[in-house]
């Protein structure tokens, strides 16, 4: 397996997860087989398919939290004097009933699709829906899922076996032959190295190149 690009210790450890910002980096993954015939195609199949799912990285989310912040936003960068405090913290509400609304079916959803192929047919689309998803490769633990995005520790996890601090982003992939893939994806502050590293051991007939775009 060849990992283009990949960081010397000086430049970033396993420990220096945070960043002030995400910068999102352009990579691409080759992935080629090493058998020939019918023997390839099926070694391709098998690696694009565990690839797939939903895109979704399922944390937990505390709501009351998210309420505060919003409230203490709105409450600074309120412009209108008159305007009540009690109409600030219904509008901070009303934003976290809609976030909480919108965002826990999803979750469950994907809680559900977890470790498991043979789902409800009207689920496939959103099983689909990612062509490279790390989190359905190299799932996440329920219990860094359970500190939330915003814990230091859930991002030390992403960080030190992922490689990179969040999903990736905008993946679109193709097939020019029969024994190679391409993926092309948006991937946070570092290409997602580790994660491969320990997808490739699965799939041994295949060899995975990372490239990015940082010199």
């Amino acid at each position: 397996m060849s990992l283009c690009q990949k960081m010397s210790d000086q430049q970033r450890s396993a420990d220096s997860f945070q960043f002030d910002h995400d910068d999102w980096i352009a990579v691409g993954l080759t992935v080629e087989s090493v058998c020939e015939g019918d023997d390839a195609s099926v070694a391709l199949d098998r690696f694009q398919a565990s690839m797939r799912g939903p895109g979704i990285i399922p944390w937990s989310v505390d709501y009351d939290a998210l309420e505060e912040a919003w409230f203490s936003r709105l409450l600074t960068s309120n412009i209108d004097p008159v305007r009540p405090v009690r109409t600030l913290r219904a509008m901070a509400k009303k934003a976290r009933d809609v976030a909480e609304q919108e965002y826990e079916p999803l979750r469950s959803t994907v809680l559900g699709l977890s470790g498991t192929r043979f789902v409800d047919p009207n689920q496939l689309p959103l099983l689909e829906r990612c062509p490279l998803d790390l989190n359905a490769a190299y799932p996440v633990p329920p219990d860094i899922l359970a500190l939330g995005r915003e814990h230091p520790d859930a991002a030390a996890w992403l960080w030190s076996h992922w490689g990179t601090t969040d999903g990736l982003r905008q993946v679109t992939y193709s097939r020019p032959r029969p024994t190679r893939l391409h993926y092309a994806f948006f991937a946070a502050n570092w290409t997602p190295w580790r994660a491969f590293a320990r997808i490739a051991q699965s799939f041994p007939d295949l060899k995975l190149s990372l490239v990015s775009n940082m010199k």
